[in-house]
């Protein structure tokens, strides 16, 4: 995976002169404690990486790492020191660093020596008799088992997790904990039973799944979007969808994750109105039931190569109350394995001694992992969401779960001691996620006092709901004022005021209008550290031409010029329209991105 010379510096030799990197070179410094240890990283391509290292500005030694393209080709694309353009070394210094620290342990005579660094390990025997070491790689759905076997002798592995490692989600694109923040997006679970359509449409008094929609939740920051389903509707069972078919449903869903995807939102699929067999999916069920397992298993085929989608497997399980007292009760036992008897009856109908087998948790998590379907599931708790307390007793087997906590000020589980008694637990061994929550008071203190007990612990939260509702009572779950999104109070402001203070403030600067050249160019500022990537699209008259994005990490409040490449071909273009008379401008698309959070800006520069 690396090939690590030994240092070409002698320790009496004084080191190159401080200097600016050249083109195409990154250099990076790192100080650490008050003696000023200093580390400088530079970046020379192809042919790998230098460090240099110093104490008091005094030069230490150097080392050259070959990582770049040896890492890239053995490791088949899967190790390199860059991310999406930007030089990012984490992917191999796990395996240098490794390497390194094990030398010494190595050369001790007749010891057998193996040393992991989170995943990564270097193995020695010593002597012929000795027996390999051996390595188990765990199954990552099922943290259990292990999927096979590796005999080391003298030699390395290098492993890394998919989704989640820990009690994190980890975005694949970047290798950060992912933190889901956002909103709840509903309709496609009633819409379909009432008959006006698939989902809501854009119009005066409904956001639509479109584009335009789209681009308001990323003005927001936000970035993962739940979508309730409807599960007669997309197996095209008890007479539904009364608007459209069956396919027309899926097709429907599928787009709006695709718009959704390409604004750069994650998205949760959440199985929210269902029914047992000859039972029309009218409202929420106390659980799920024999057909939804098929409705997992098709919902996962569907989306099983869909890295950006996690699924929800039951919005909110409860036990459910007569004026007489519990009228049925689910124990943890029948939440993970099924098998009880539970209402037929939806939440908002009386009981009418009629009842259904229910299925559990594992069936429809066995289901979706049938398919091939990777990906994160998220399993909801208790008492409508709000009880996590013996979640991780009762966990189903996957390696890949999350759990839910429905978060709502008139649940039981609604303050501070609560939280840390019951949910705090369990974010300590996996990913949680608050998939809905919300305030009725006409106050903010409790979702402002959630959110930041959240994000303290990393845990996400999706608020309901995105819409608007002709009510204006503000004790309504209404996050939207209008279709243009402007913030509807109390929660809508709440939260959107919330995520602008997490997300990075980045602000673009470019001359009015730049000589048409080999580049397009413009300046960018986060106020914290933060990525930032460019896009852009050559606008010649109505045609348009997608330029290379490009990648860069900026400073806290330093302010970096970037640039745009546009391919020979594509001047020639620009150049023949600008003698024609017609106007040529750049549209650039810049989102800067820190963990989770990202913001997103559009500038125009016109060429001349």
């Amino acid at each position: 995976m690396t090939n690590d010379r030994e240092p070409f510096y002698s320790p009496n030799r004084k080191p190159d002169p401080p200097r600016q990197p050249k083109p195409g070179e990154h250099l990076w410094t790192f100080i650490r404690g008050t003696n000023q240890q200093r580390a400088e990283l530079r970046d020379f391509g192809e042919s790998g990486v230098e460090l240099q290292f110093y104490r008091d500005d005094a030069f230490v030694h150097g080392h050259r790492c070959e990582t770049r393209a040896l890492a890239r080709l053995q490791s088949h694309g899967a190790f390199d020191v860059r991310r999406g353009g930007v030089l990012d070394p984490s992917g191999v210094v796990k395996g240098w660093a490794v390497e390194r620290a094990a030398r010494p342990l190595c050369a001790l005579p007749g010891t057998d020596v193996c040393l992991s660094a989170g995943g990564d390990l270097v193995c020695h025997v010593a002597g012929p008799d000795s027996p390999d070491w051996r390595i188990g790689i765990e199954d990552p759905h099922d943290p259990t088992r292990v999927l096979a076997v590796v005999p080391v002798r003298t030699g390395a592995v290098a492993t890394s997790g998919l989704a989640h490692r820990g009690g994190h989600v980890v975005d694949a694109r970047t290798g950060q904990t992912f933190v889901m923040r956002g909103v709840n997006w509903p309709s496609f679970e009633y819409a379909c039973h009432d008959g006006y359509g698939y989902s809501n449409t854009a119009g005066k008094r409904t956001v639509g799944p479109d584009a335009a929609g789209a681009a308001t939740i990323v003005s927001w920051h936000i970035n993962t979007v739940r979508i309730p389903l409807n599960q007669d509707c997309w197996l095209g069972e008890d007479k539904l969808p009364k608007f459209g078919t069956r396919s027309g449903y899926r097709r429907a869903v599928r787009k709006w994750v695709s718009i959704l995807h390409r604004a750069g939102i994650a998205v949760v699929l959440d199985l929210h109105w269902s029914g047992p067999r000859g039972v029309v999916a009218d409202g929420q069920r106390a659980m799920a039931d024999d057909r939804s397992d098929d409705f997992w298993r098709s919902v996962a085929r569907a989306f099983r190569r869909d890295r950006s989608v996690v699924f929800d497997l039951f919005n909110e399980p409860y036990s459910r109350f007569d004026p007489g007292g519990l009228s049925f009760d689910l124990t943890w036992a029948c939440w993970r394995n099924g098998g009880c008897n539970a209402p037929r009856a939806n939440i908002r109908e009386p009981l009418d001694g009629n009842t259904f087998v229910t299925i559990g948790m594992q069936q429809m998590i066995d289901a979706i992992r049938s398919t091939g379907a990777t990906q994160p599931i998220m399993v909801s708790g208790r008492d409508f969401g709000n009880d996590v307390s013996g979640w991780l007793a009762n966990r189903p087997a996957d390696g890949q779960l999350i759990a839910s906590f429905h978060n709502y000020l008139s649940q039981p589980c609604n303050t501070v001691a609560c939280w840390d008694a019951t949910v705090a637990p369990v974010v300590a061994q996996v990913p949680v996620v608050s998939g809905e929550f919300g305030e009725n008071d006409c106050k903010t203190s409790f979702v402002n006092t959630f959110m930041g007990w959240a994000d303290q612990r990393d845990v996400g939260y999706l608020m309901w709901a995105w819409w608007l509702l002709p009510a204006r009572s503000c004790t309504r779950q209404v996050l939207l004022r209008d279709v243009h999104g402007r913030p509807r109070s109390p929660n809508g402001k709440a939260l959107k005021r919330h995520l602008a203070a997490l997300a990075p403030r980045l602000s673009l600067r470019a001359r009015g209008r730049q000589a048409l050249d080999a580049a397009v160019e413009f300046r960018a500022r986060c106020a914290r550290r933060c990525t930032v990537r460019a896009s852009s699209v050559l606008r010649l008259g109505k045609r348009g031409i997608r330029l290379e994005a490009v990648s860069a990490q900026l400073a806290a409040g330093r302010r970096r010029t970037l640039s745009l490449t546009i391919p020979r071909s594509a001047r020639r273009a620009a150049d023949a329209a600008l003698r024609s008379g017609r106007p040529v401008s750049a549209r650039l698309s810049v989102v800067a991105s820190a963990g989770s959070m990202a913001s997103h800006e559009r500038l125009t520069v016109n060429l001349r």
